[in-house]
């Protein structure tokens, strides 16, 4: 949830004042340490690696009356059609070589041995 919170606020607020943009720049500390400049109330906000933010961010969690299985709204199921099942089940080619997704792979019934492993 708080990296949700930070990018809505990079994105939405930090359009109109920088001071609440994650600047996306990679700056060192003193200790040499790599981290992101941030604006002032993005700081002061969601922390930074020498200082906590304000604002406590706790787990989502699913509320049961979200649960209600009508297909609408709560946990419902999906349809899943992976293109790349050679590349997600880490297949190789001749060379010993991981084999790289491209537009030609076939999402036919060969692909879906990954999922159940």
């Amino acid at each position: 949830m708080k990296g949700l919170a930070a990018h809505y606020c990079d994105r939405a607020w930090g359009a109109a004042n920088e001071e609440f943009k994650i600047k996306g720049a990679k700056d060192r500390d003193e200790q040499g340490k790599e981290f992101f400049r941030q604006g002032k109330y993005q700081r002061v906000l969601f922390g930074a690696n020498d200082d906590s933010g304000h604002i406590v961010f706790h787990d989502a969690w699913i509320t049961p009356e979200s649960l209600k299985g009508d297909g609408k709204q709560g946990l419902v199921l999906d349809v899943m059609t992976p293109h790349h099942g050679d590349y997600y089940a880490e297949k190789k080619n001749e060379k010993g070589e991981l084999l790289a997704p491209t537009d030609f792979d076939d999402p036919g019934e060969d692909n879906f041995d990954f999922l159940m492993e």
